[in-house]
């Protein structure tokens, strides 16, 4: 597996499809797909066996991916090219292509599927696609740097981090009108609680996380962890919080209700993460080892790697 293996990673295990923005593999019901952002390729991976067993062509540098709710179609941003490959799960194959232009690296799919959000990092936007026919419907101006974004359960709002200007934009999705977050520093991945009341965004010029209440856009608390955070998961009970710290080769894991942190020691330079759908087991992209450490969450012990 290519050290370039982009990060982020995006769980649709057991046909259970939860989506971590705006790197890395998407997991199928025993697949994973890991953009290879030098060889712009798709790794497809069998993850009961860890091996490479397919691998896609897509546009240059492929760095964001996101999954269609039924598991049938994989989407991929590549930044270099300024577009998005849409690969079918049964025959592995890109079916279309959607012509974004500009440096389009994060990507989110809505709740009902018919919406695409692509963050396109120079130009400070995000550009809203129709999945069924590829058009860019409109594009929202946002903040420097535009990097991960989030959808709200309901569909109703999404979270863009933008990590040139410290702060966080949310698109109202009912008029495309926005609001900002200011936090400061440099912000990288978040995550939204299960039920959408609480945003965690890290922020690797303070090695922390800020935890953002979602109906007042405060900030409830900034948790320390370890070195350089980047990436962030929910647990699917919401109670724990996952945390790739790049610096440090770990990853922390924090209870959301004491917000008490241990830490588990993984690959080098660890910046994307994915929970199964169950929240059994963790699996961390280590892009400086070229490697995947799997975590059974119950020991918080690596498993297998």
């Amino acid at each position: 597996m290519s050290s370039s293996l982009q990060r982020m990673l995006i769980t649709c295990l057991a046909f259970s499809f939860l989506v971590f923005l705006p790197t890395g593999p998407c997991f199928g019901a025993s697949t994973a797909y890991i953009p290879d952002f030098d060889n712009s390729i798709v790794s497809v991976i069998n993850t009961s066996t860890n091996s490479v067993i397919n691998s896609v062509a897509v546009s240059a540098s492929p760095m964001g991916v996101a999954v269609s709710s039924d598991g049938q179609r994989v989407y991929v941003a590549s930044l270099a090219s300024g577009d998005i490959s849409v690969i079918d799960t049964f025959s592995n194959r890109v079916i279309t292509k959607f012509s974004v232009s500009g440096s389009v690296n994060g990507l989110v799919l809505n709740p009902l599927g018919n919406r695409l959000y692509v963050t396109e990092k120079d130009g400070g936007t995000v550009r809203i696609l129709d999945t069924a026919s590829g058009t860019v419907l409109s594009s929202v101006t946002v903040m420097s740097n535009p990097h991960a974004l989030a959808v709200s359960p309901d569909g109703s709002k999404v979270f863009v981090s933008n990590k040139g200007s410290g702060t966080i934009s949310v698109i109202n999705t009912a008029d495309n009108s926005t609001r900002t977050i200011s936090l400061g520093g440099t912000l990288g991945g978040l995550a939204l609680s299960p039920d959408g009341g609480r945003l965690y965004v890290t922020k690797s010029s303070a090695n922390s996380v800020v935890v953002v209440n979602t109906a007042n856009n405060g900030v409830v608390t900034m948790i320390p962890v370890g070195l350089s955070p980047q990436h962030v998961a929910v647990s699917p009970s919401g109670g724990t919080l996952y945390v790739a710290n790049s610096g440090a080769d770990t990853v922390s894991v924090v209870n959301t209700a004491t917000y008490a942190v241990t830490s588990v020691t993984v690959g080098a330079f660890p910046d994307g993460l994915s929970l199964t759908a169950s929240g059994d087991h963790l699996y961390v992209l280590n892009s400086g080892s070229d490697s995947v450490s799997v975590v059974d969450t119950a020991t918080q012990s690596v498993s297998g790697t």
